[in-house]
């Protein structure tokens, strides 16, 4: 891989990780906002801070999370998914998805070994799971779009 081809690469990544907070920060705003209009509520001042506190938790969260599915996870997949000549976007949008998924179990596993309540699936761990599905996929997506790794793998080095 030429330095143009790892930048490219690196830039792609780094467009991944912005868009998986940006998914994390939307979507987390977004289920905060939820019993309010099932209740039927109007919006009023305080629900703007408490939106921003939220926000603010949420790109925290989705940071922490969307660096360590990066370095670990994503940046080994790039460069296996190079050496096997796999670029398509389908092929990434399957592959942030299965990302995805594997966060949630990863999360899952991580909360079973510390000592605390007994685990239970409920709305939160849904909304987790379509959050970090959905941040996979769109991730992937942007890397794909930036990065595109279909017409990396056609440039020759330069000689």
């Amino acid at each position: 891989m030429t330095s143009a081809q790892a930048f490219k690469v690196a830039i792609g990544l780094l467009g991944a990780f912005l868009a998986a907070v940006g998914v994390g920060i939307v979507l987390g705003c977004g289920y905060a906002l939820v019993p309010l209009v099932i209740a039927g509520k109007e919006l009023e001042s305080p629900v703007g801070d408490a939106l921003l506190f939220i926000a603010a938790n949420a790109a925290y969260f989705s940071a922490v999370i969307a660096f360590l599915a990066i370095a670990l996870i994503a940046l080994p997949h790039v460069i296996i998914s190079h050496h096997l000549r796999q670029s398509s976007r389908k092929y990434y949008l399957v592959s942030g998805i299965a990302i995805g998924l594997l966060v949630v179990v990863i999360v899952g596993i991580w909360q079973r070994l510390r000592p605390g309540p007994p685990f239970h699936i409920g709305s939160d761990e849904y909304f987790f799971t379509f959050s970090a599905v959905s941040a996979g996929a769109v991730a992937a997506l942007t890397y794909w779009k930036i990065a595109r790794p279909d017409k990396l793998r056609h440039q020759s080095p330069p000689g």
